[in-house]
């Protein structure tokens, strides 16, 4: 499947251009840091544009997070700005090398843990208080310097700009290859190989129809490990809580 990824640095764009350029996903930027000021000032139309044209969505967060703290309140934000919509694409968490920059700044020096511990931090909070499927963005020479191993324990989104499938060395969901022109416009351009949009253990199920809407609003959503154990028995407890996620939409 393939798709793009947007910020206000791609100005206003055009997204049945995108559409009929048969590219199906887009990867939103929400913003960056930990302040309201920083939120993307076309987050709101480009995930109106996508769902208006049928492109599949996810957020990217671009972080300056120096602690773990730092990395809850980033995370916090990122979870208001989408405020429990629909995203059929991950959450992303993107630190870079200007995120190292600004550490140094503040005479904070990233570590491997610490550069982990950070991530760790926001994917983890956002994972554990919501619905969405959540990601690193990264390419090859940060993991090798900071995230080597973590890359396995989370999906990941890899920056790695060959026309060399890079599957081999890395077992992304999503692969940024590149750039693209639509319609006298460049992108960056993405592969994703994952099927975000449906539990696979609810595929061919008499319940999927339901199963689906529950997992998009947030509903019931199983047990964290993009299973929905539909077959299990229902507790009293669970059912509580289905109709209280229910009730607070």
């Amino acid at each position: 499947m393939k798709g793009i990824d947007v910020s206000k640095y791609n100005e206003t764009v055009m997204w049945d251009d995108v559409k009929n350029a048969g590219f199906e996903f887009c990867m939103i930027r929400g913003g960056y840091g930990k302040e309201e000021a920083q939120i993307d000032p076309q987050f709101e139309r480009n995930y109106r544009g996508c769902e208006r044209v049928g492109i599949k969505r996810g957020m990217y967060w671009f972080s300056y997070a120096t602690n773990i703290s730092e990395a809850i309140e980033e995370a916090k934000l990122c979870l208001k700005v989408i405020d429990g919509r629909k995203l059929e694409m991950p959450v992303a968490f993107d630190f870079e090398y200007d995120s190292i920059r600004y550490a140094t700044t503040k005479g904070i020096t990233i570590t491997d843990k610490l550069a982990q511990d950070i991530a760790k931090a926001f994917l983890d909070y956002v994972k554990n208080n919501s619905h969405y499927h959540v990601a690193i963005y990264t390419n090859p020479d940060m993991i090798e310097r900071y995230y080597k191993g973590l890359e396995k324990e989370y999906d990941l989104w890899l920056a790695y700009w060959t026309k060399i499938n890079p599957k081999e060395h890395y077992a992304y969901q999503i692969w940024q290859r590149g750039t693209v022109r639509i319609n006298g416009k460049t992108f960056d351009e993405n592969v994703c190989v994952k099927d975000y949009d449906a539990y696979p253990d609810i595929k061919g199920k008499w319940y999927q129809k339901a199963a689906k809407w529950c997992i998009d609003n947030g509903v019931m959503v199983g047990y964290g490990d993009e299973l929905f154990h539909g077959d299990d028995i229902c507790t009293r407890g669970m059912l509580a809580q289905a109709l209280y996620n229910l009730n607070n939409k």
